[in-house]
């Protein structure tokens, strides 16, 4: 029992044998060997990055640095801004960017750049925007729609005309300048190719422009060149620019860089440029909202007083005219600057009532968009009131920026909107109290008036005219004083204020992001080499055909005895007799000598004087030369002067016959019915000391006749007349024959060949045979191609065959010639070029056979 485990786990061992190691050597070999690989990849990779390089269209990235900042020192010292502050904190700086990256931003841009029309040239296939550097200029109407979209060809004759051509298409869209949006009118265009003077209106199919040549532009070369250009579609085009790129500063700052990529290096630099403009200019009208706003305001009330003013002024000067100068009493002085100090009183109670009556206004109609004017611009101190007009105002100013960076359906501007709406009211509950307060003030500076006008009324009529005179100039008079120390005070906070934004460094060049010409070389020629690396390593790796000895020991401990070269001329299998010189016959002979040595270390208990040895050889797979090697083992026995029978033992596909000419009926088949004896079903061939036994007829048992007692005593009694007995037996993976007869061998020769042995099959037929009581097992490497293999390196750039072959004549003479050597003599020309002629010949069969299988 314990016999049998040791057994059983001595088989699991073996199958489960350590995976083949990796071996660099090998892959060294196979990458040298693989040479052409390696030129074809690295050529095609070169082309295709050449062709990338030049055919691809260029892309150009232009940047910017900007400075977001908040300066409000000056506009703080000023009572109009009290309390108004702007933000700088990381929510502000997140708004910034994204509003130079809304649709707003890149459309007005493009407006800023007048960029009616794009200009193209036709250049390596393809049509390249060259911005400026047209050589004509497209002057559109802007006061009529245009389609766009359509690419219209222009073809500069000469100096005084071109010619215009387009395709048709249908259903245009039409675009208009002035109102800067689409109309509903669509336009169907014709196919069309129309000479065009320099200066001319072109006006058909909706389209309305004219050709101008630039001054000292025209050259010869022009003629012979295409150009085109679009009407470009404003709304389109900004979809299409926006979301420039913005990358922050590392030190945490506010500093940030806007980047624009496009075909066109000029036209990404003035991209940037621009749209760095435009933001700080909007961001600059949006921080002077609340001036520009109280400005207006004050403007018109002084529109409306400057009247007033001028009649109670005209009336002074023409009363003075009148009646020269004329000196006041004690009592009419008094009366006068009373009059006067109340006046003031008066003015500054009419102002806020004015200021009063434009919120009131202001809330009942005015858009969400307008802006309001700050309560001390008219001396209104309410904190309450300040506090909601300044409120009112950033809310204004909020919403204004999310319409920029979404639509109106936007859940934030909804919300924005709702806010507005909720300070409005508040504004007006606030708005009537103070409304109450000034109301009975305004009554108490009336009754004082009415009061002094009562004591002016009893003064001499001159006199009294004279101050009534004077306190409706006055009046008027403080009221415009008032209003344009506000305008003033207004007008120097607008002007003190700085702008929060900066461009630090604007944008200059642009570089060439894509195609990279260097990048894309290097990387063509890194991908060149390293992709059949990783094929070759790949193919290595996961290869499951032995490719060396070192795939064969990696499988089994079992001795290698004999290494054959590459043999293509199947058409002719007795090589021994016909090529006697070559050096695939010299590896049978080593083989020969290998089984000798072998067989001859039986003891005598093992082997009994006279009787034939028995070698049996097979395979794990078809295709692997195992028929071929028994022929060739059997001949060169037969040609040592030992009688030696080839036995045939593929009863499923017998070929035998053919290769030899022989009998096709007679054979061990035929012998098993009873048809013919034992020496009846021998062949002689016309070698000397070889003889041959066939299948017969294809039998319907086969593994019954093989594994029979009657098989076993054709054995017996064949070994009575030969010395070696060659048994070519069917592959193991297929059936078990082999196995069967392996136990009558003294011998067993496993035949693997290099590039078509599986090494996983191989694996399972090593196990079964020793499993069936296979004993003296070896192998026998076929298809050697070069000398490396032999050794353990796979393919390589050696060849085995003539370059490092062997091969043994007759005669006193060595010869080194392409590393072979052999005995010549002098006298033996035939001889030697006939070992010569083989040696060609094999040669030029490995090249061919190396070309038809890469």
């Amino acid at each position: 029992m314990e016999r049998e485990y040791k057994k059983a786990q001595n088989l699991e061992e073996k199958a489960t044998k350590k995976e083949r190691p990796i071996n660099l050597a090998e892959i060294w070999f196979r990458i040298v060997d693989m040479w052409y690989l390696f030129a074809i990849v690295l050529v095609s990779a070169l082309i295709i990055a050449f062709v990338v390089n030049r055919y691809s269209a260029s892309k150009y990235e232009a940047s910017a640095t900007l400075l977001l900042k908040t300066n409000n020192d000056v506009l703080n010292t000023l009572d109009m801004q009290k309390g108004v502050m702007w933000s700088n904190s990381e929510k502000d700086f997140q708004n910034a960017i994204r509003i130079l990256q809304s649709y707003s931003i890149a459309r007005e841009t493009i407006k800023g750049m007048n960029m009616y029309c794009s200009y193209y040239q036709r250049i390596n296939f393809r049509d390249v925007n060259i911005y400026k550097d047209s050589p004509f200029e497209v002057i559109p109407d802007l006061t009529t729609p245009q389609p766009t979209g359509i690419k219209i060809g222009v073809r500069l004759i000469n100096d005084k005309k071109c010619v215009i051509s387009y395709t048709g298409k249908q259903a245009v869209s039409m675009y208009d300048y002035m109102s800067d949006n689409e109309v509903e009118q669509k336009q169907n265009i014709r196919n069309r190719n129309v000479v065009l003077n320099y200066g001319d209106w072109y006006n058909k199919d909706g389209m309305h422009f004219k050709v101008i040549l630039k001054k000292d532009k025209w050259s010869p070369k022009f003629a012979r060149v295409d150009y085109s250009f679009t009407m470009n579609n404003f709304k389109a085009m900004a979809f299409a620019y926006r979301g420039v790129g913005i990358t922050r500063s590392d030190d945490g700052s506010s500093i940030i860089n806007i980047s624009f990529q496009h075909e066109n290096p000029q036209m990404a630099v003035d991209f940037v440029n621009t749209l760095c403009s435009i933001y700080i200019d909007q961001s600059f009208k949006e921080k002077n909202y609340l001036n520009v706003t109280t400005i207006d305001f004050v403007n018109q009330q002084l529109a409306s007083i400057g009247d007033s003013l001028i009649q109670a002024e005209s009336r002074k000067e023409a009363f003075q005219e009148t009646h020269n100068t004329l000196n006041l009493t004690n009592d009419g002085q008094y009366l006068y600057e009373k009059t006067n100090e109340l006046q003031q009183r008066r003015a500054e109670a009419y102002t806020r009532q004015k200021y009063y009556d434009y919120l009131e206004d202001y809330i009942e109609k005015a858009a969400l968009d307008q802006g309001v004017a700050s309560p001390s611009v008219m001396g209104v101190e309410d904190p309450v009131l300040t506090s909601l007009v300044k409120e009112l105002s950033d809310a204004i100013i909020l919403h204004k920026s999310a319409l920029t960076k979404g639509s109106a359906k936007n859940p934030k501007t909804k919300e924005l909107e709702l806010k507005i709406q909720t300070i409005r009211k508040q504004m007006a509950e606030s708005l009537r109290n103070l409304q109450t307060v000034s109301s009975i003030s305004s009554n108490e500076l009336q009754r004082q008036q009415n009061e002094l006008q009562y004591a002016i009324n009893r003064l001499p009529s001159t006199e009294r005219n004279m101050v009534n005179i004077q306190r409706q100039f006055k009046f008027n008079d403080q009221i415009y004083s008032f209003l344009y120390q506000k305008r003033a005070e207004a007008e120097i906070a607008k002007n003190a204020a700085l702008p929060d934004h900066k461009v630090i460094d604007k944008a200059l060049t642009a570089i060439k992001i894509y195609p990279k010409t260097a990048k894309n070389l290097v990387i063509a020629f890194v991908l060149g080499l390293l992709v059949p690396v990783i094929y070759i390593v790949v193919k290595y790796l996961f290869k499951d055909t032995l490719s060396s000895k070192d795939d064969l020991t990696n499988i089994t401990d079992r001795p290698i005895i004999g290494y054959i070269p590459q043999f293509h001329d199947e058409s002719n299998p007795m090589i021994v007799f016909n090529r006697p010189k070559s050096q695939i016959t010299e590896s049978y002979r080593v083989v020969r000598t290998n089984i000798k040595y072998i067989l001859g270390q039986k003891t005598k208990e093992e082997t009994h004087e006279g009787d034939a040895k028995v070698i049996l050889t097979t395979s794990s797979m078809p295709s692997e030369g195992k028929t071929l090697s028994s022929l060739n083992i059997a001949s060169v026995f037969s040609i040592s002067n030992n009688k030696t029978l080839l036995m045939e033992y593929d009863l499923r596909k017998p070929r035998l016959h053919k290769s030899l000419g022989l009998d096709p009926i007679k054979g061990i088949t035929s012998y098993y019915i009873g048809q013919h004896t034992p020496e009846e079903i021998i062949q002689k061939t016309e070698f000397a000391n070889l003889d041959v036994v066939c299948v017969g007829q294809v039998p319907p048992n086969p593994s019954e006749i093989i594994d029979s007692e009657r098989n076993r005593e054709l054995l017996a009694t064949l070994k009575k007349y030969y010395d070696y007995i060659i048994v070519d037996t069917p592959p193991i993976s297929l059936i078990a024959d082999a196995q069967a007869l392996a136990k009558e061998a003294d011998i067993s020769l496993f035949v693997v060949r290099i590039g078509v042995t599986s090494i996983s099959i191989l694996r399972t037929a090593i196990q079964e045979m020793e499993e069936r009581g296979g004993k003296n097992l070896y192998f026998i490497l076929n298809d050697i191609q070069n000398i490396m293999q032999k050794y353990g390196y796979g393919k390589g750039s050696y060849g085995y065959g003539y370059g490092y072959g062997y091969g043994y004549g007759y005669g006193n003479k060595y010869s080194y010639a392409n590393y072979s050597y052999g005995y010549f003599d002098d006298k033996s020309s035939n001889l030697h070029r006939r070992l010569y002629d083989d040696e060609r010949k094999d040669k030029k069969n490995r090249k061919r056979a190396k070309k038809t299988r890469y």
